[in-house]
C-alpha cells in the first residue's frame, strides 16, 4: 500500500553542537561494543528494534546480503544492555561524502518494552560520543513513520534539520511485528 511519509536528515558537526542528555535512567544500564557482528544478531536486532516502525527496507534480505552487510569496512554496533538484556543497537558507519569524512548513524533504537525509561538520550549521547571519536562530522536520517520522539531526540542533542523530504513508499498493509 502507498503511504506518504517525510524523511528528514540531520546533520551534527562537533562537539560543540552535542547537548548531552539530562535525563537519569532508574534502571541499571550499560552499553558495549558488539566486537563480532554477525548476520543473525543484526537482523534480530533490526526486526526487534524496527517493530512496529515499519522497518522495512531489509525485511527480504537473505543471508548472504546480510553477511556482506555486517562485512563491511567501517561499520560498528553498538548494544544497550538493561540489567543484563539486549535493550537496543545503533550502528555507525564511516564513509567519505564529497571527500569529507562522515559517521553516519546507521540504525539506532531501543525494544519497545525498554522505551520510556529514559534511555534514549544517554544512549544517543553515547553514539554521538563514538560517531565524533571517528569523525567530527554526523549524519542521520528519520521519517515520520520511526518512533514519534525519534525527530526531537536528534534535535535536542544537537543535530540540526539539512534536508526534508516527502516521499511515497511502498508499505505493507500493516506494520511488521517481531512476534
Amino acid at each position: 500500500m502507498p503511504k506518504p511519509i517525510a524523511v528528514w536528515t540531520l546533520v551534527l558537526d562537533g562537539r560543540g553542537e552535542h547537548t548531552p542528555s539530562k535525563r537519569k535512567p532508574s534502571v541499571e544500564w550499560r552499553i558495549e561494543r558488539c566486537r563480532r557482528v554477525t548476520a543473525e544478531m543484526s537482523k534480530f536486532l533490526y526486526t526487534a528494534v524496527g517493530s512496529g516502525l515499519y522497518w522495512v527496507d531489509r525485511l527480504s534480505w537473505d543471508r548472504a546480503q546480510w553477511e556482506e552487510y555486517v562485512a563491511s569496512p567501517g561499520m560498528e554496533q553498538w548494544l544497550l544492555h538493561v540489567e543484563g538484556a539486549v535493550a537496543g543497537y545503533f550502528e555507525l558507519v564511516q564513509e567519505s561524502f564529497d571527500g569529507v569524512p562522515r559517521t553516519e548513524i546507521r540504525y539506532f533504537g531501543l525494544m519497545p518494552q525498554f522505551q520510556g525509561l529514559g534511555l534514549g538520550g544517554i544512549f544517543l549521547d553515547a553514539a554521538i560520543e563514538r560517531a565524533l571519536s571517528l569523525t567530527s562530522s554526523i549524519w542521520v536520517s528519520t521519517c515520520s513513520t520511526d518512533h514519534p520522539a525519534a525527530l526531537d531526540n536528534y534535535i535536542s542533542r544537537g543535530f540540526r534539520v539539512v534536508n526534508e523530504e516527502r516521499v511515497i513508499k511502498e508499505w505493507p498493509a500493516i506494520s511488521p511485528t517481531f512476534w
